[in-house]
Parts: C-alpha cells; structure tokens; sequence
C-alpha cells in the first residue's frame, strides 16, 4: 500500500535501509540472509539475493501516529521475512493502539532463515514482553503434522493485546 519498508530507525521520521531483494520474492527482507546450516531443504531458496535497494524505512510508531489519536488497529498481519518482531518493537510506546498481531515465525526445531531472525519461544517471550499473550497454545517445537508448503518449519502465529478479552465469534445458526 505504501512504498516503503516499516522496521526500526535511528531517525523516528525514518531513513533510508537496505532491502535484500532475493531470486525469490518472498525471500526478501531488510534482514540479511543467513549463511548458516539449513534445516534438511529449508531455506535453500533464500540464499541468492539478486540486488540491494535502498528502500526508505519507517518505523511503525510514525504510522501509528499519523491515525487519528483514539484510532486502533484491530489487526496487524506482519510478513517481513524474519524481521516481523523488529516490526512491532518498532512501535515504540504505541503499541497498545494494536489489539492483535499475526505473523510467521520459525520453529525452534529448525535454522533461522535470516541473521539475527529469532525462533519461535524467543518470539512468545518477546510478545508477552510487548504486552501480548498467543491466541491458543502454542508448540514451538510441533508434535502434530506440519504442512508441506512450509518445510515444516514455520508457524503462523496471532497474538492479542493481555487487556483483550478473546471472544469467539457466534456460528450461524440455521
């Protein structure tokens, strides 16, 4: 929607940032790719970055603040390519405007696609630090059968806000 990359800044107006543009669209990331071992297959697809862009970069507190003040974010749906926690503590002190947040992450049971990228338990400790709690529980290391189209490997995870009570949302009765 908007042409730029949300991540942290040193400038709270925002800066220009180093895009890693992979072979694979879905491999790029203001984060680099990792040279470590992968996990069987995992991952492989992402070690060739075509091109360096500079992109410029915001963080997403100077989105947040430019709602209307009383205004909420009732869901934050994060695909930054191993930088999705990098995201949200870009918020800074606006965080609580967010009620939820959904994003991917890595099982602890397997390499880290990018450097820096952390697992899934790192993650869950990090959310509850920003003051958010998983919706259902959570396996960082999965018993149950994973998908295919993921190398096993990665997880979507949503988070609330610890004030939100979770309700379900009433079925349709016919």
């Amino acid at each position: 929607v908007l042409p730029i990359a949300v991540g942290p800044t040193r400038d709270p107006k925002g800066e220009p940032q180093t895009f890693h543009v992979g072979r694979v669209a879905g491999c790029s990331s203001l984060a680099n790719v990792s040279k470590g071992p992968a996990h069987g297959k995992f991952g492989a697809w992402c070690q060739n970055t075509v091109e360096n862009r500079h992109v410029w970069t915001l963080p997403l507190k100077a989105l947040l603040g430019r709602m209307p003040a009383r205004a909420r974010v009732a869901l934050l749906k994060i695909d930054a390519q191993g930088y999705d926690l990098n995201v949200v503590a870009s918020a800074g002190d606006q965080v609580d405007r967010i009620d939820y947040v959904a994003m991917e992450v890595v099982s602890d049971d397997c390499a880290a696609l990018y450097d820096g990228q952390p697992k899934c338990t790192e993650v869950v400790e990090t959310m509850i630090g920003h003051g958010f709690v998983p919706l259902g529980r959570v396996e960082c290391t999965p018993h149950f059968p994973r998908a295919r189209f993921n190398h096993f490997c990665e997880l979507e995870l949503v988070f609330r806000r610890h004030d939100i009570r979770y309700q379900s949302v009433p079925r349709e009765v016919h």
